[in-house]
């Protein structure tokens, strides 16, 4: 869309200076001149090496040659500039009381250089051209420069002997401030080259808008570069009409010669600002595959530990408990050792249904629902001790990461342990209630209860719990009475708590 409003407009602006008498279109200010070519030749140099740099990062063959033919432009600047600088620019036919042919050969071909350089990066772009040898890339990019640099000193050198595109004294009319074109001043040698440059320029910049629509990631600089060099093409329709490189001279084609290339810069800064957005969307996909790759590494270390337990330390209890069975049956076995070894039998079976237990919570769910666990972890701690609980889970199914889903089991199991231990409960309830944000399990009873004010910070299973919940960002609460019951509560925030992950 920007290419064919900048069309519109230079054409209405371009026949605006033709047919209106009075619109100025050529001025002097030796100020203004220096710094229109100096933001010139620094936007040129600019615009090369960041070409260069995305060449070297993408390999695209039109940033290839777009670094050829901006660092050529910005070669011929600076030799301009250096001529102005040194105080040549009478014997080199800079002066423009007295213009020489040699500023008119060395914008037309550089001019020329570059347009055709960047028309076959346009179309090396849309045949899908590579440049792979790097030591012909580094030819690619410089060559044109040196050998533009070298006409431009044959140039200044031979002038006097070159054919005359602009007859002398019709150029020291043109160098002068006007408002109304004089069209006997027209030269025929220097329009037809100009319109040929234009041309190219053109044919350039319709290659990069196409390239610019095909584009899968809609690289915005390419549709700026359009723009600006359909912008070019007009500067040299203009400069056929009064050569503005001249000392001191400003022309309108100076001025679209510096629109060209701040529309460059803004693209540039709109593309730096695109591939930072790209940056970071990379980044985070490659910090949520990272992440990814992480929990599966956990989940699969977890499955292997708990076949690990399964295999070696739940057999061996198994084992232990068994012929620990056969002591116990042992005749006359006296009375203290009985009463030990009944002792180490429950603590075996203590040890067994904790074994038990975290190959539960070790497992990973085939489901993914945290909910489903629950279910069973309960189910089996109540088969284990002989508890009638009451399980039940209400909401959508939650996804918890390994430590969060273990941590929370800890702290059902620690409830459930000390309902069995201490509360003589003849009824237990274990609430699962979830929503799209946040989950609460609760872990009630009906037994003896205790003072929370009184034995608030007493007991190593209460605190634990609140450890382990703290170390979750989760919230913990527990409300009991004596002889009116316990219900232990956890609150886990599931979008900030960094130990879980959203609905599965």
């Amino acid at each position: 869309m920007l290419v064919p409003l900048v069309l519109v407009a230079l054409a209405a602006l371009t026949a605006l200076i033709i047919f209106v008498p009075g619109v100025p279109f050529v001025a002097v200010s030796e100020e203004a001149d220096h710094v229109i070519n100096s933001a010139a030749t620094l936007a040129a140099g600019a615009v090369a090496t960041l070409a260069w740099i995305r060449y070297t990062q993408t390999g695209q063959p039109d940033s290839l040659f777009q670094a050829a033919a901006f660092l050529t432009l910005f070669v011929s600047g600076v030799t301009s500039l250096t001529i102005l600088v040194a105080g040549i620019e009478v014997s080199t036919g800079f002066d423009r009381s007295n213009p020489g042919q040699g500023p008119l050969y060395l914008w037309t071909i550089q001019r020329f250089v570059a347009a055709l350089l960047l028309l076959i990066g346009a179309v090396a772009a849309l045949r899908r051209v590579e440049v792979t040898n790097r030591r012909l890339a580094r030819l690619t990019a410089t060559l044109p420069a040196f050998i533009v640099f070298l006409l431009g000193i044959l140039i200044f050198v031979y002038q006097e002997q070159l054919p005359v595109l602009v007859p002398p004294d019709q150029l020291r009319q043109i160098a002068q401030p006007a408002d109304q074109l004089d069209n006997a001043l027209l030269s025929p040698p220097l329009v037809g080259s100009q319109l040929l440059v234009g041309a190219l320029y053109f044919a350039a910049a319709v290659g990069y808008a196409r390239l610019f629509r095909r584009s899968t990631h809609g690289h915005t600089y390419l549709g700026y570069l359009a723009a600006g060099l359909t912008m070019a093409a007009f500067s040299q329709f203009h400069y056929a009409v009064i050569p503005g490189n001249y000392e001191g001279l400003v022309t309108s084609g100076d001025v679209l010669r510096a629109a060209f290339y701040a529309l460059l810069l803004i693209g540039v800064a709109s593309t730096t600002r695109d591939d930072l957005v790209e940056l970071r969307r990379a980044n985070t996909m490659l910090m949520e595959l990272r992440e990814a790759d992480v929990r599966r590494v956990a989940l699969e270390e977890r499955a292997r530990l708990a076949r690990e337990i399964h295999d070696g330390l739940v057999q061996d209890l198994w084992l232990a408990r068994l012929t620990h069975g056969r002591l116990a049956n042992i005749p006359d076995l006296p009375r203290e050792a009985l009463e030990v070894a009944t002792r180490v039998d429950g603590i075996l079976e203590d040890a067994l249904a904790e074994a038990r237990q975290a190959i539960v919570a070790l497992q990973p769910q085939s489901d993914g629902s945290f909910g489903s666990l629950l279910v069973r972890f309960v189910e089996d701690y109540g088969d284990r001790f002989g508890l009638d609980i009451d399980c039940t889970v209400e909401g959508p199914p939650v996804q918890l990461s390994g430590h969060a889903q273990a941590e929370v089991l800890r702290i059902c199991r620690e409830a459930l342990n000390n309902v069995r231990k201490h509360a003589d409960a003849s009824a237990v309830r274990v609430e699962l209630q979830t929503t799209a944000t946040q989950m609460e399990l609760g872990v009630t009873d009906n037994g003896r209860g205790f003072d929370t004010a009184k034995d608030r910070r007493s007991g190593f299973g209460l605190q634990s719990m609140r450890d382990r919940a703290q170390a979750l960002n989760a919230q913990l609460a527990i409300q009991s009475e004596p002889m009116d019951g316990t219900r232990v509560s956890l609150t886990l925030d599931l979008e900030h708590s960094a130990e879980a992950t959203g609905a599965s």
